[in-house]
């Protein structure tokens, strides 16, 4: 009788593209030159390929912190405002990942 082995599972990275994506987003909302869609869609990327790679909720809140951490604050974009738009984007994000049913 043969046994099986099981295999460890390795995790797929979120890709750079997505991570990406969601920086040009957070940079152009702190900015206020973009439309609430553009973060929208950004989120909704990163919700789907979180959930496409069987990761759990927590992995899309680590990519987007990673992204957040990634931007660079825009000059004209104070500490504070910049913290909320992490806050907004991390709000939004957990709606959409825990909302999303199909694409």
């Amino acid at each position: 009788m043969q046994t099986k082995t099981s295999q460890p599972v390795v995790a797929k990275p979120i890709s750079i593209g997505t991570i990406t994506l969601v920086r040009e987003a957070l940079a152009a909302t702190a900015l206020r030159e973009a439309h609430a869609a553009q973060l929208s869609h950004a989120l909704s990327e990163l919700s789907y390929e979180v959930r496409a790679c069987g990761h759990p909720a927590e992995q899309a809140v680590l990519a987007l912190k990673h992204a957040w951490r990634g931007v660079r604050r825009p000059t004209v974009v104070g500490p504070g405002d910049w913290d909320a738009v992490y806050q907004t984007a991390l709000t939004d994000m957990l709606s959409i990942y825990f909302h999303e049913t199909h694409r």
